[in-house]
Protein backbone atom coordinates (compact mmCIF):
# COMPACT_ATOMS: atom_id res chain seq x y z
CA UNK A 1 0.00 0.00 0.00
CA UNK A 2 0.94 3.86 -0.53
CA UNK A 3 0.64 6.58 1.30
CA UNK A 4 0.97 10.05 0.67
CA UNK A 5 2.32 12.30 3.36
CA UNK A 6 1.36 15.90 2.25
CA UNK A 7 3.05 18.54 4.33
CA UNK A 8 6.46 16.61 3.52
CA UNK A 9 4.83 15.61 -0.31
CA UNK A 10 6.41 11.95 0.43
CA UNK A 11 4.95 9.19 -0.59
CA UNK A 12 5.21 6.16 1.33
CA UNK A 13 5.15 2.55 0.56
CA UNK A 14 5.30 -0.64 2.97
CA UNK A 15 5.91 -3.25 0.79
CA UNK A 16 5.78 -5.66 4.15
CA UNK A 17 3.11 -4.71 5.46
CA UNK A 18 0.58 -7.99 4.80
CA UNK A 19 3.84 -9.72 5.97
CA UNK A 20 3.66 -11.26 9.20
CA UNK A 21 6.45 -10.20 11.78
CA UNK A 22 7.06 -13.55 12.63
CA UNK A 23 7.89 -14.80 9.26
CA UNK A 24 10.18 -11.44 8.60
CA UNK A 25 12.13 -12.61 11.75
CA UNK A 26 12.58 -16.17 10.28
CA UNK A 27 13.36 -14.79 7.01
CA UNK A 28 15.95 -12.60 8.45
CA UNK A 29 17.35 -15.56 10.42
CA UNK A 30 17.76 -17.57 7.21
CA UNK A 31 19.47 -15.69 5.32
CA UNK A 32 21.41 -14.36 8.12
CA UNK A 33 20.71 -10.55 8.75
CA UNK A 34 21.15 -8.81 11.45
CA UNK A 35 17.88 -7.43 13.52
CA UNK A 36 18.91 -4.12 14.65
CA UNK A 37 17.16 -1.76 18.02
CA UNK A 38 15.49 1.12 16.99
CA UNK A 39 17.56 4.02 18.06
CA UNK A 40 14.30 5.72 18.59
CA UNK A 41 14.02 7.38 22.05
CA UNK A 42 10.05 6.68 21.65
CA UNK A 43 10.90 3.13 20.51
CA UNK A 44 7.91 0.74 22.37
CA UNK A 45 6.06 3.14 24.16
CA UNK A 46 3.70 4.30 21.72
CA UNK A 47 0.38 4.16 19.95
CA UNK A 48 1.87 1.83 17.46
CA UNK A 49 3.06 -0.09 20.24
CA UNK A 50 -0.08 -0.64 22.06
CA UNK A 51 -2.14 -1.30 18.65
CA UNK A 52 -0.19 -3.90 18.01
CA UNK A 53 -0.21 -5.27 21.14
CA UNK A 54 -4.19 -5.03 21.16
CA UNK A 55 -4.37 -6.64 18.16
CA UNK A 56 -2.18 -9.59 19.34
CA UNK A 57 -4.55 -9.74 22.41
CA UNK A 58 -7.52 -9.60 19.83
CA UNK A 59 -6.12 -12.02 17.91
CA UNK A 60 -5.82 -14.83 20.61
CA UNK A 61 -9.57 -14.91 20.85
CA UNK A 62 -10.14 -14.60 17.22
CA UNK A 63 -8.03 -15.80 14.99
CA UNK A 64 -8.77 -14.84 11.90
CA UNK A 65 -9.65 -11.19 12.66
CA UNK A 66 -5.83 -10.23 10.63
CA UNK A 67 -7.59 -11.61 7.49
CA UNK A 68 -10.81 -9.91 8.16
CA UNK A 69 -9.19 -6.53 8.62
CA UNK A 70 -7.17 -7.06 5.54
CA UNK A 71 -9.80 -8.17 3.51
CA UNK A 72 -11.90 -4.77 4.73
CA UNK A 73 -9.37 -2.46 3.72
CA UNK A 74 -9.03 -4.27 0.39
CA UNK A 75 -12.55 -4.06 -0.21
CA UNK A 76 -13.23 -0.69 1.23
CA UNK A 77 -12.16 1.14 -2.00
CA UNK A 78 -9.18 3.32 -0.06
CA UNK A 79 -6.76 4.40 -2.14
CA UNK A 80 -3.32 2.81 -2.44
CA UNK A 81 -5.15 -0.49 -0.84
Amino acid sequence: PVSFLSRKELYLIRPLIFAYEKDVKRAAASLDLPIVKSKCPADGVTERQSTKELLASLERQYPALREKIVGALQRGGISGW
